[in-house]
């Protein structure tokens, strides 16, 4: 299978989403469940619902979601440029697996407290809007935490946030893997951005459909955005979130047709 085919990423990348999707709701549930309901109240539940947050695991749930995805994803990858160049020109799957742990470490060392605090305010805010809806209907303080009680409890409680969650993180740890993956092989090569079909697809990225750069070098949208491949984290939320979008690689080849070499 050719991961640089749009239907197989499709495929692949929902795959992974439900296996994070679980990484991500288990934590969740473990924080509504230490949460000390009697203790809400109207004014101050924001403070209530961070004393039941765990830092250190929701770090946790993001390294391990991202390793999961990106190491089996690599894997893929590494296995298809096997076949295409051969053994003898392609690193080891397990020097790609320590460039991709050093790639996320680093990644979460910068940016792994915003990421914690990402999530940890979805989750005040779906709470503090099923608050928020019991005062609009007058309900009483205990009344309030009765109705919290049982709405969090629900199993579709918090999950449309969560698999937007997932879906964005999953995508990164997926094409940052792949980025990672031909950092070190012997081939010239150009990425190609794919578009991922979505339904709700931005303009900005229908553009970029099939918009070619040399590997190194970042793609550049239409609004002058700049991103080393779809769901590249350093470009703003508005070109992220939910993005579905991934990259293909092309070796360049000579004029006899043989692949190009570093």
């Amino acid at each position: 299978m050719n991961p640089n085919d749009r239907r197989i990423f499709e495929r692949l990348h929902r795959h992974y989403e439900k296996r994070s999707y679980r990484y991500v709701i288990r934590e969740f549930r473990n924080i509504i469940k230490s949460i000390d309901f009697d203790s809400l109240d109207f004014e101050t539940s924001n403070v209530t619902i961070e004393k039941s947050v765990n830092n250190k695991n929701l770090e946790k749930v993001i390294y391990n979601m991202y390793m999961d995805t990106g190491s089996k994803f690599g894997r893929f990858v590494n296995a298809e440029l096997q076949r295409e160049i051969g053994k003898k020109q392609m690193p080891s799957y397990a020097l790609f697996s320590d460039k991709f742990a050093e790639f996320i470490s680093n990644y979460l060392q910068k940016e792994g407290a915003k990421k914690v605090v990402g999530l940890t305010d979805t989750l005040k805010d779906s709470i503090a809007s099923v608050i928020d809806k019991a005062q609009k209907e007058g309900k009483t303080q205990s009344q309030m935490v009765e109705f919290v009680k049982k709405v969090v409890n629900k199993p579709n409680f918090y999950r449309s946030r969560a698999l937007r969650i997932v879906r964005t993180e999953t995508l990164f740890a997926m094409n940052s893997a792949k980025q990672v993956s031909y950092q070190d092989t012997a081939l010239v090569v150009n990425k190609v951005w794919v578009h991922g079909g979505s339904a709700e697809a931005r303009v900005d990225h229908l553009q970029m459909d099939g918009v070619e750069v040399p590997d190194g070098e970042p793609f550049i949208l239409p609004d002058g955005t700049r991103m080393m491949y779809p769901g590249d984290q350093s470009a703003d939320a508005s070109q992220v979130v939910n993005c579905s979008c991934t990259f293909a690689i092309r070796p360049l080849r000579d004029s006899n047709g043989d692949l190009i070499l570093k």
